[in-house]
């Protein structure tokens, strides 16, 4: 169930980029149905959360906040019941699904769940990605202050993750809200140094793909600059 439902969010994904929103929100239905067969929870609000970002975007993805409000509601729900030490990835999820969806007002809620669940984690990973998923919020609804606060916690996480993966991933994370933030400068020295994490990461298609993701932000953003 796990994997069909991932499918179903690309495709959904995917059509949407091309302009078929309803097919789109068909398979994005289809996905958010066989979430529900899926046991571990985090994995299911990430599921639900994804659905809801490409509904509710409105420049590449099927452009119906309701439906996006529904599942991310519903993702909420569920993050709200996962295990203490995993409830901060659950709701980092969530807190990124407002945010792609365009529905970052509706977030704050969530961010103070969030910020709450970020203060027991200990893995710095996983306190980069919250804060940083936190920090991207509030970038999006206009409190730079508080997200560039959050940001410096987020930066310093990050960089402290030894094993280059997981840094690579880190880093990506906080550049990604730096953007949102407004500060391209910052961001762009953030994925450049999550760059050399990522050439170092021993497993190649594991460091394809962060490799890829991160080469890829880097493209976006010089083109945005250019």
């Amino acid at each position: 169930a796990n994997l069909f439902a991932q499918r179903l969010v690309e495709c959904g994904t995917v059509l949407a980029e091309l302009g078929e929103r309803k097919p789109a929100r068909e398979a994005l239905a289809l996905a958010i149905g066989q979430a529900d067969k899926v046991d571990d929870p985090v994995r299911k609000t990430q599921l639900l959360a994804d659905a809801g970002a490409v509904y509710g975007d409105k420049a590449k993805g099927a452009a119906d906040s309701q439906a996006a409000k529904e599942a991310l509601k519903k993702a909420t729900e569920v993050a709200d019941g996962v295990e203490e030490r995993f409830r901060a990835d659950a709701l980092a999820a969530v807190a990124l699904g407002y945010t792609r969806s365009g529905l970052a007002e509706a977030a704050s809620d969530v961010v103070t769940k969030l910020l709450d669940a970020a203060k027991t984690l200990k893995e710095p990973r996983a306190k980069a990605e919250a804060l940083a998923a936190a920090a991207n919020v509030q970038a999006r609804i206009g409190k730079n202050a508080d997200a560039t606060k959050l940001l410096e916690d987020a930066e310093a996480a990050a960089k402290s993750v030894d094993r280059s993966e997981s840094r690579a991933y880190a880093l990506y994370a906080v550049a990604m809200a730096t953007v949102a933030n407004g500060d391209a400068k910052r961001a762009m020295a953030l994925l450049k140094e999550a760059d050399k994490a990522a050439d170092k990461v021993p497993e190649p298609a594991s460091q394809k793909k962060i490799v890829d993701k991160v080469r890829g932000a880097i493209d976006e953003l010089t083109k945005k600059k250019s």
